[in-house]
């Protein structure tokens, strides 16, 4: 099997990576991953980009718009129609994202978008906060753990909030030190009791994997479901707020509104919503020429002359 770079520097490695690799059955998705190395971006291909987090704030956002197009445009097969995409400098109003030549040598703006499920993206913060400190605090030192590594699991209880982070920590804090003094590394993940309420309330539970080398943490958290009319309704609000601004984003040319649905901790939950959006057909996007929602393996394409969403998939599209 391919080895892959311990931490991914450019896009590709990225993709690379993140893809799912099933004993015996064939790849349906490599040509997709192909596609979103090869799109041409500012004279580049997509997947030289380097995925640089230590270069600032800016230069993350960059990667995360660059991801979000190549999902949006390769999710609804707009990147076949592409030949090439130029970053568009801002300017003092709302400007579009990118201009796209096409195959047919015609000119497009292209705005972009985002959907994140609301409580997925609270959950996220959570943990994150939470996996943060605990790490920190390793790295430090602490008394009674010198090193190993320790897995949590958080099993369906209380959705974790930022305003569990402090405690949750302190509790997984105690916890591990506990768990040292009193088992054998194993992968048996221990329950929290009622010592730790926070931990308890969450559904938490903890590994203490292995001892010696440096001090390592994961922490992973409950898989949940949300209702696709919820996350219907953050869509139609960030549609609502792109049209207000399309005479900015047009300057006469035509617009592609290419939104990507992501789903960070919940496996299928953007291709569940995509799939969804099939049966959207009261949707109007105009002013918009197109309005493109991907999350890679699939896409829905809404277009100005109101026919019926086109869906787009690794089994009808490849």
């Amino acid at each position: 099997m391919k080895k892959m770079p311990d931490t991914p520097k450019t896009l590709a490695d990225y993709v690379e990576a993140t893809k799912v690799d099933v004993s015996g059955a064939p790849d349906y998705a490599a040509g997709r991953r192909l596609r979103l190395k090869s799109l041409i971006v500012d004279g580049r291909p997509l997947g030289d980009y380097e995925l640089d987090a230590a270069s600032g704030k800016e230069s993350a956002k960059r990667s995360t718009e660059l991801q979000w197009l190549a999902i949006s445009l390769i999710g609804c097969d707009a990147d076949r129609e592409v030949r090439t995409v130029t970053s568009l400098a801002p300017r003092s109003v709302p400007t579009a994202d990118f201009e796209a030549t096409t195959v047919s040598g015609s000119l497009v703006r292209i705005e972009l978008g985002n959907v994140v499920d609301e409580r997925e993206k609270r959950l996220l913060n959570a943990v994150t906060g939470i996996h943060s400190e605990v790490q920190a605090r390793l790295v430090r030192g602490m008394p009674g753990v010198t090193g190993g590594e320790f897995s949590a699991r958080l099993y369906p209880g209380a959705d974790p909030t930022w305003g569990d982070v402090a405690s949750a920590a302190d509790e997984f804090v105690s916890f591990m030190q506990d768990i040292v003094r009193r088992r054998e590394p194993s992968v048996t993940l221990w329950p929290a009791d009622s010592e730790y309420s926070t931990l308890k309330k969450l559904g938490a539970c903890l590994a203490y994997l292995s001892a010696g080398g440096p001090p390592r943490f994961s922490l992973r958290p409950a898989l949940v479901t949300s209702s696709h009319q919820a996350t219907l309704q953050i869509f139609e609000r960030l549609v609502t707020k792109k049209k207000a601004k399309f005479a900015d984003y047009s300057e006469g040319y035509p617009v592609w509104l290419s939104i990507a649905v992501e789903s960070v901790i919940t496996p299928f939950q953007a291709l569940g919503f995509v799939q969804f959006l099939q049966g959207l057909d009261s949707f109007d996007p105009a002013p918009f020429e197109r309005v493109l929602v991907g999350c890679f393996t699939a896409g829905v394409t809404f277009t100005k002359s109101r026919q019926r969403p086109r869906y787009t998939s690794l089994d009808t599209t490849g």
